[in-house]
């Protein structure tokens, strides 16, 4: 079974859209109603296409006091976006009620200096990561969470032909939305990446699935944005190796390059840890649930 938008509804929003573009003003009730019934829309043409109600929420919230808009009052990127609506109903697809199960799954996330994510799908996984620089550098932490899940989709979809579902994962509840949803707050540079990431995805008929992630869940992605917070400030001195050895026997795995990486799911036999400073707290939960005795610092 499928949604699909009836050819009466088609010709009614087609004339809603028509009439905010044509008429030099307009009721703001009656924009209102179309962002509604364009939301609707979307069940059809795909959860991506919201971006492109954005910027004509954010007309009919900055004219609260009037009842009545003038064409004038409209952005550029309103016009553009009532034009891409116009032709998007004329062809709106149908979907289907059961959504494909997801083939990737993308966690992001971003700090000040840095953005990283990594996509894990059945050829493996793959890591991508940036420095900010310029007006990027500037925006908020918030932004950054967004920009950063915006270019890990544009960076990982890219050279992906067949359509996928992809399950993107961030530790900011805000990113999730400004991402593909309201993000009618969003900065300008915020929107208008969004509207190219909105345009990628709907030209390519991928999906993409926002899911809100704790932070302390987050690691794998937030070694690549901090990169200095994960790295090891020095290796372990050798008489401290020998002493152990002494006490415990010779080391068979050593751990202590692997970083964020060292969570594999045996620890058994004697190994050498070095863990990052971010991740001592994990790794000693760890050990108290693994070990009979617990540990003794």
């Amino acid at each position: 079974m499928k949604f699909r938008l009836s050819e009466a509804k088609r010709a009614k929003y087609s004339q809603n859209v028509d009439k905010i573009l044509t008429e030099r003003r307009f009721l703001r009730k009656d924009l209102l109603k179309l962002v509604g019934r364009l939301t609707f829309c979307t069940i059809c043409i795909g959860p991506a296409a919201l971006v492109r109600t954005r910027e004509l929420s954010i007309i009919a919230s900055a004219t609260s006091k009037l009842w009545r808009i003038r064409r004038t009052d409209l952005s550029k990127e309103a016009f553009e976006d009532l034009k891409w609506w116009r032709a998007a109903l004329s062809s709106a697809p149908s979907k289907s009620f059961c959504p494909t199960p997801p083939s990737a799954r993308v966690e992001t996330d971003a700090s000040n200096t840095h953005g990283g994510a990594i996509c894990f799908s059945s050829g493996g996984s793959r890591e991508w990561s940036t420095t900010w620089r310029g007006k990027e550098a500037e925006l908020h932490i918030t932004a950054k969470e967004t920009l950063a899940a915006i270019r890990a989709l544009q960076a990982f979809l890219a050279q992906s032909s067949p359509p996928r579902t992809v399950l993107l994962m961030s530790d900011s509840t805000v990113a999730c939305k400004w991402v593909l949803k309201s993000g009618t707050r969003a900065p300008k540079l915020i929107r208008e990446e969004a509207r190219k990431l909105a345009d990628m995805l709907l030209r390519h008929k991928h999906t993409v699935i926002m899911r809100h992630v704790p932070g302390r869940l987050n690691w794998t992605a937030d070694r690549l944005s901090r990169p200095g917070s994960y790295a090891l400030d020095q290796g372990a001195p050798t008489e401290i190796l020998l002493q152990a050895s002494r006490r415990w026997g010779a080391v068979e795995r050593d751990l202590s390059e692997a970083g964020a990486e060292l969570f594999m799911p045996d620890w058994s036999g004697r190994m050498l840890l070095i863990p990052p400073y971010k991740l001592l707290g994990r790794v000693t939960q760890r050990l108290h649930m693994i070990l009979p005795g617990g540990v003794n610092g």
